[in-house]
């Protein structure tokens, strides 16, 4: 598939693919066969990605996938080297309902949030020539106290106990935080007295 390195690596639907396919007598069964072959990546139904411009990016992926979404929570904070671990399920936010998709890239999961919550604190961010829609750290640490249930902590005490002992957060790099961010977060009423707390603590 010649004109399959035009897409450079950006998520596409069966139907530009086809249409590159014109020469096939059955350019869906063409489709299947390089799907096989490891030449498309799967995403869902109706969207791929090649593979001819390297190693397919999850994060590239996510915002694909569901739109509008961002990569966000552990993932994000995993990104930007918050916490140590990596998270093998892809987490974003959406204004959509609360969805998840599987796929040979792995699990990616989508919280809902409300539509004026929704855009504070995203950002670009590159990785191996992929630029990607991604939540800043300050907005990553609020989705994901956003996204945890029963979890409202009120003192000093427990909060920095959650970040370094039950999260191992990275407490220099959230030195760095923009606290205006935590701030916009904080005003729209959702885990407020946390989010009001964790900006105290970090002034």
């Amino acid at each position: 598939m010649e004109n399959r390195l035009s897409f450079q690596g950006m998520p596409v639907t069966s139907g530009l693919i086809a249409a590159s396919l014109q020469d096939y007598t059955n350019p869906d069964a063409k489709i299947e066969r390089m799907t096989k072959n490891g030449e498309l990546i799967r995403l869902r139904r109706d969207l791929y990605m090649d593979t001819a411009s390297g190693p397919v990016n999850a994060f590239l992926a996510a915002n694909y996938i569901l739109t509008p979404s961002y990569v966000s929570g552990l993932s994000a904070l995993w990104f930007y080297g918050i916490i140590p671990e990596y998270v093998y399920d892809t987490i974003s936010m959406t204004t959509k309902r609360a969805v998840s998709f599987n796929n040979e890239l792995g699990r990616f999961s989508y919280v809902s949030c409300p539509k004026d919550y929704f855009p504070i604190g995203v950002t670009k961010a590159t990785q191996n020539g992929n630029t990607f829609l991604i939540a800043g750290k300050e907005k990553a640490l609020s989705d994901l106290i956003l996204m945890t249930p029963n979890l409202n902590l009120r003192y000093r005490k427990e909060i920095l106990n959650w970040l370094e002992e039950d999260m191992r957060m990275d407490m220099d790099i959230l030195s760095e935080m923009n606290l205006d961010i935590l701030g916009q977060c904080a005003d729209t009423g959702r885990k407020r007295t946390m989010l009001t707390q964790i900006i105290k603590i970090f002034k």
